[in-house]
């Protein structure tokens, strides 16, 4: 299934802001409800270890800004109203029960999966749609999936074989891993190992390597010396994000860790991941992806970036 563009994401909010606001139109004057705005919710992780994705809530705003320019939806303009979680469940939920006692017609939301998860059950409750552009965990539209949430973007399961189909085709058979301990950094690692291993039978975990840090860990010199140790032939580190991330990549390249082993991460590339990072910063020896090839291969995706910039 071909992925949905950022552009064609908004374009889904759109038509459910659409349906939804039909009956609000059947009552009360029609010329007194065409002045009011449709309140859109946006939930995004503006601090705490996961502070990093700005570009979404920048990309909300510019969506906003050009409909409403159009004339907005069924003659009303959208009013976006924006609430930090502090890269919190707990703190998603309550800004959730906000928005939807704010009257909402949906929510937007860049936020990691301890929010999405949290939050969801709230969307299927109070039925307001829930359209989530971050949180790769598969089980937020499998196991825990419902009619009121929405996935604009791939799970963590296709991607995470994808890469392990590629890394499988290196001569690497001794690995380690390290991961934040949460719940994308775990079913990450352990998707792409257990995909690993389904294409070579000789890959090993080395006992003792697999290592699990703190949400927000930015100090990593005690695992970097840890993992020399053990001389690994390759270093997953897929499950290591946002700002732990950054944090990773510069110590590794001090510790010249990546001239030794060849380090792996899937979404390294990722803005959320790396924006942080001066190319100066990025040592030689890693493999990696991101979610859109540049400069972006269709002339609506251009459109977008340079109304982004």
């Amino acid at each position: 299934m071909r992925r949905m563009s950022g552009w064609e994401a908004v374009c889904v909010l759109l038509g459910l802001v659409g349906v939804l606001t039909v009956p609000l139109l059947r009552t009360g004057s029609a010329v007194a409800q065409q002045r009011e705005p449709i309140l859109v919710g946006e939930i995004v992780s503006a601090s705490g270890a996961f502070a990093v994705h700005h570009h979404g809530q920048h990309g909300a705003a510019l969506a906003v800004e050009e409909i409403n320019a159009k004339g907005g939806v069924l003659g009303r303009p959208l009013q976006l109203i924006t609430r930090d979680d502090k890269s919190s469940g707990e703190e998603g939920v309550k800004a959730f029960r906000e928005l939807a006692g704010m009257g909402v017609v949906a929510i937007i939301g860049h936020s990691f999966a301890a929010t999405v998860l949290a939050s969801s059950p709230l969307a299927r409750d109070l039925h307001i749609p829930y359209l989530v552009n971050m949180g790769y965990t598969a089980e937020i539209t499998e196991e825990r999936g419902h009619p009121y949430i929405f996935r604009t973007f791939t799970n963590e399961r296709v991607i995470t074989r994808a890469f392990a189909e590629m890394i499988a085709k290196l001569p690497a058979r001794r690995y380690c891993t390290i991961a934040l301990d949460y719940v994308t950094g775990r079913t990450g690692t352990a998707q792409i190992i257990g995909a690993l291993r389904a294409y070579r039978r000789d890959v090993e975990v080395l006992p003792g390597c697999q290592y699990w840090v703190p949400l927000g860990q930015t100090e990593f010199t005690p695992y970097i010396t840890a993992i020399l140790s053990h001389r690994p032939e390759a270093l997953l580190f897929a499950g290591v994000h946002a700002v732990s991330a950054e944090a990773f990549v510069r110590q590794a390249k001090a510790f010249r860790l990546f001239d030794q082993v060849v380090g792996l991460h899937h979404a390294l590339a990722m803005p959320g991941n790396s924006a942080g990072l001066r190319r100066e910063d990025i040592p030689e020896g890693i493999l990696t992806g991101s979610d859109l090839p540049y400069p972006p291969p269709r002339p609506e995706l251009r459109a977008f970036v340079e109304a982004y910039r």
